[in-house]
């Protein structure tokens, strides 16, 4: 029989350790063995947390209508005092940062941009990563700052 290195067998929630996933030793064995307990421990774990987040998001969705609640001046970015009037005049999310300052504070939009997404069905843009790469040789020059 053939398993993964976490001890998983080609069936689904199987595992298997010992004799049975080849010939090692005693000191095999027990390895194996407690590898299929941590990784059967892991999956029952991820399987319960998975569960836990959907009940968590069908328990707490947001109503449809509560859409209609905010009025033209209400705020919807703080860090930047945008209103609902003033995102209306955009059409996207990189629209409203661009045009309307809308996220552009120092939340980064971790406030406003659920709310975006929710009243005007907004798909926030991609994060840029902090980092980007580069040639070996930007690296490795003479005039690099130390």
């Amino acid at each position: 029989m053939k398993v993964d290195s976490s001890q998983q067998t080609s069936v689904p929630n199987i595992y298997c350790a010992g004799e049975s996933a080849g010939i090692g030793g005693v000191d095999t064995a027990l390895l194996q063995g407690q590898i299929a307990a941590g990784a059967s421990n892991l999956q029952s774990k991820l399987h319960h947390a998975k569960s836990f987040a959907r009940l968590l998001n069908q328990t707490f969705r947001l109503r449809p209508e509560l859409r209609t609640l905010a009025q033209p001046d209400t705020i919807v970015c703080r860090c930047e005092d945008v209103t609902l009037a003033r995102l209306r005049n955009a059409d996207s999310w990189r629209s409203a940062k661009l045009h309307e300052r809308c996220g552009m504070g120092p939340c980064q939009g971790r406030i406003c941009g659920p709310a975006v997404q929710f009243i005007l069905g907004w798909e926030p843009a991609s994060v840029r990563p902090p980092l980007f790469p580069t040639r070996l040789e930007n690296l490795l020059q003479e005039n690099s700052v130390k």
